[in-house]
């Protein structure tokens, strides 16, 4: 589907961005990555041609994507710190960063579902240089855990009122013509006879 694949691009260019503008403050050779970031406005006219997505939308969605990513380094740098406990030399805007574009490697990788053991393996690479391989290793699970976490909560959320209203929703009035339901303790309509054998 066309708007899918015109998320999954947002979700791509934004990841990288955000996780590109977080590393620029140690590594300046990522600023091509921050540039993404306006990927999808330039192109948001040739979307919209080709796709039932506005120009609004797309930037609408945009900027949901951005602030969720934000939302994502921040929980990165949550988790580092509850593996390793806060140090002297934290680099939190780092571990946000290698976060982001972690999750952005494992998307491409369509030979792992939800990018499993990619995102883990690109996160420790990049901060194998700052803290022990074994705490890298333990952060990324927790975080992969957390997100799993806050995956299962928001479909809880958005799928129990669903199920509810579908509960209550009254029975279909039958048709004319149609025979009554059966209720319980009550026969049901007559069957209709069986044809003699020849």
């Amino acid at each position: 589907d066309a708007a899918v694949a015109t998320e999954n691009v947002i979700q791509l260019c934004l990841a990288l961005a955000v996780g590109g503008l977080w590393m620029i403050i140690r590594q300046p050779r990522f600023v091509p990555l921050a540039l993404l970031g306006v990927v999808p406005l330039a192109l948001a006219g040739w979307l919209q041609r080709r796709t039932r997505v506005s120009r609004r939308g797309i930037a609408r969605a945009s900027v949901v994507a951005a602030v969720g990513w934000v939302a994502y380094g921040l929980s990165a740098v949550l988790a580092q710190v509850a593996v390793t406990g806060v140090r002297d030399d934290l680099y939190p805007l780092y571990i946000a960063g290698a976060a982001c574009v972690a999750w952005a490697i494992g998307l491409v990788a369509v030979f792992a579902p939800s990018g499993v053991g990619v995102r883990e393996v690109v996160y420790v690479w990049f901060l194998s240089s700052f803290y022990p391989r074994a705490g890298l290793q333990g952060a990324s699970v927790l975080q992969r855990l957390v997100t799993i976490a806050a995956e299962l909560a928001v479909l809880i959320a958005i799928g129990l009122p669903w199920v509810r209203r579908r509960m209550e929703r009254p029975a279909p009035e039958p048709a004319p013509g149609d025979p009554a339901p059966a209720t319980e303790g009550e026969p049901g309509p007559p069957r209709p006879p069986r044809p003699a054998p020849r």
